[in-house]
């Protein structure tokens, strides 16, 4: 467990040195290994959130979308989720039923190497492009099943 640990702490740094020569301001919880930031994109500022699970030997990325709330048809917005997701190359969209919610997510393991900052930048970019790109079209399908 020393060596995920380690191999954890050193991604968690290298993600906090990407953010920051980025100029990308963000909070840490070093504890828990998880790093919080903002990301304008052109509808809307956008909340990610990287998470580093030691035991499993990953990071993952978060980034939950907004949706105008009343929905009731949520099978029809999970579906859609369905759809849209088989159209991206990496990264998914996930629905939430417990809290009927949204969010972007990518993942990648640090299993048998370290990740690069290029890793931490590509995810950056495509969760920014992706959840800027379907934002609005998430919200318009949700508002005709209200």
């Amino acid at each position: 467990m020393i060596l995920s640990g380690t191999k954890s702490m050193k991604v968690y740094q290298t993600l906090c040195s990407v953010l920051k020569r980025n100029d990308i301001a963000y909070e840490c919880d070093e504890e828990n290994l998880c790093v919080k930031c903002s990301i304008s994109g052109k509808e809307k500022d956008f909340r990610m959130i990287f998470v580093i699970e030691p035991s499993k030997m990953l990071i993952s990325l978060y980034v939950p979308i907004e949706i105008n709330s009343g929905l009731r048809n949520v099978s029809e917005l999970a579906f859609a989720l369905c759809v849209i997701n088989d159209t991206l190359s990496d990264g998914h969209f996930c629905f939430d039923r417990k809290n009927i919610g949204v969010y972007f997510k990518m993942t990648s393991s640090f299993y048998n190497s370290l990740l690069s900052e290029s890793i931490f930048e590509y995810m950056l970019s495509v969760a920014a492009e992706k959840t800027d790109e379907y934002y609005l079209k998430i919200n318009e399908l949700v508002s005709l099943w209200k």
